[in-house]
């Protein structure tokens, strides 16, 4: 097993001592022959070493008999208090915020001379095409947007905008 057919999963599994054979035979041959992949593995043990040493005193600690019940199945079951008065506030919460909203809405409508008389060109059109043609009993509006690009030059935030 040469520097570049060792898989860093193949350094792990030797550094965890979960190689046998011939495989481990390899990785050794490997590690003989490589300074820098020797080093890895050394850094690898010491950072093992550290966790260890870290976590192992957390390991012994003993599990909390309140686990232990709930694991069996045999936790103590208290009710939960209601949550009434939280889903309550929330629904109210969220009415208050459409509220505004819209009504914040309908006040720059009514500020905006421009935003007033935003639909009389289309209601124009529309009485227009009924003295023309007679009442009309659908309506299909259509609209699009393009780009003067070139194939190859379109944008994927182009693309996009036109899609």
């Amino acid at each position: 097993m040469n520097e570049r057919s060792m898989s860093d999963s193949d350094l792990c599994a030797y550094v965890d001592g979960r190689l046998d054979g011939d495989r481990l035979a390899a990785v050794e041959a490997g590690l003989q022959a490589d300074q820098a992949l020797r080093g890895r593995a050394q850094d690898w043990r010491a950072q093992t070493e550290a966790l260890r040493c870290l976590y192992d005193p957390i390991l012994d600690e003993p599990i909390p008999q309140r686990l232990l019940l709930a694991a069996a199945g045999e936790a103590d079951r208290r009710p939960r208090p209601a949550n009434t008065w939280r889903w309550a506030a929330a629904v109210a919460w969220l009415a208050l915020g459409g509220v505004i909203g819209y009504g914040s809405r309908v006040y720059q409508v009514a500020a905006d001379p421009v935003m007033q008389h935003a639909n009389l060109p289309r209601q124009a059109a529309i009485a227009h095409a009924e003295t023309e043609v007679g009442p009309i009993d659908i309506l299909v509006n259509n609209s699009g947007v393009s780009t003067t690009q070139r194939l190859q030059d379109v944008s994927e935030d182009d693309y996009d905008f036109v899609f």
